[in-house]
């Protein structure tokens, strides 16, 4: 009998203990758009220096969803498996480019409606497209993506966190030059599972002497999440574990994805 698969999803945002504290609105924000073994993740992370910038990492999350939907409405279906692959380096390149000054515009766009500097929305952006046969990723600031290819039981990291050029800055949308800071990339292999996050829960995702995901983390969150109960555990963990939360108290964000396989 033939194996069928689908993929079982959570985009979800806890506020940080030190956000708690000091009655600030949790500043980053994350969405998804799924479609059967297709689908679109973005996570954003409103700079912590920035007094709006909630307001801004909710409005690169929903126009990066729009425009990357756009994009894949833009391709026959027939090109998701394979058989005509159209989407190269050059057309993630494209993308994402467009991605970026649609958000720019629209960030633009509601500081002059809020009366406030631009830099006041900024934040962080990492987007994603997942089809049956490929994965195009974009990042612009920290944070990171950790992927496991269909073949392997080994988690990657897409890219090393980007860190500005003095310890605790990195790089925002609303940035100077932020074209040439936007990394992205195009893995042609078949994706079983994908953990986009802010940087909260950098201290305990990554090992930073080999800049290389930790797998025993994404082994046991790729594991739980899988159970019936996986959402809720993801959430209660996110929001109210006493652990992670001696280990970091900034906002914490997901957009997680695992292919579940079923006969």
């Amino acid at each position: 009998m033939t194996k069928s698969s689908s993929w079982k999803t959570l985009a979800h945002s806890a506020t940080g203990v030190s956000h708690q504290r000091e009655h600030i609105p949790c500043q980053d924000a994350a969405g998804m758009l799924v479609a059967g073994q297709v689908f679109i993740g973005v996570v954003a992370d409103g700079a912590g220096s920035s007094r709006m910038s909630n307001i801004g990492s909710k409005l690169i999350v929903e126009v990066t969803k729009t425009e990357l939907n756009k994009a894949l409405g833009s391709i026959k279906l027939h090109e998701f498996f394979g058989f005509r692959l159209t989407w190269s380096e050059r057309k993630t390149r494209q993308v994402f480019d467009k991605v970026l000054r649609e958000n720019v515009k629209a960030l633009k766009l509601k500081a002059s409606q809020l009366r406030c500097p631009v830099e006041q929305l900024a934040s962080t952006l990492i987007g994603f497209v997942i089809t049956p046969k490929w994965i195009a990723v974009a990042q612009i600031g920290d944070g990171f993506v950790v992927i496991r290819e269909s073949q392997s039981q080994e988690y990657k990291l897409v890219f090393p966190p980007e860190k500005g050029e003095f310890a605790n800055e990195t790089y925002f949308v609303t940035g100077r030059g932020v074209e040439s800071k936007m990394q992205v990339s195009l893995i042609r292999s078949p994706i079983d599972f994908i953990c986009a996050s802010t940087d909260g829960l950098e201290n305990v995702a990554l090992v930073r002497a080999t800049q290389s995901a930790h797998q025993p983390f994404f082994k046991g969150v790729e594991n739980n999440f899988k159970s019936d109960t996986g959402s809720y555990w993801l959430k209660e963990w996110l929001e109210n574990n006493l652990a992670l939360n001696a280990k970091t108290s900034d906002d914490k964000t997901v957009a997680i994805g695992v292919k579940v396989h079923e006969r």
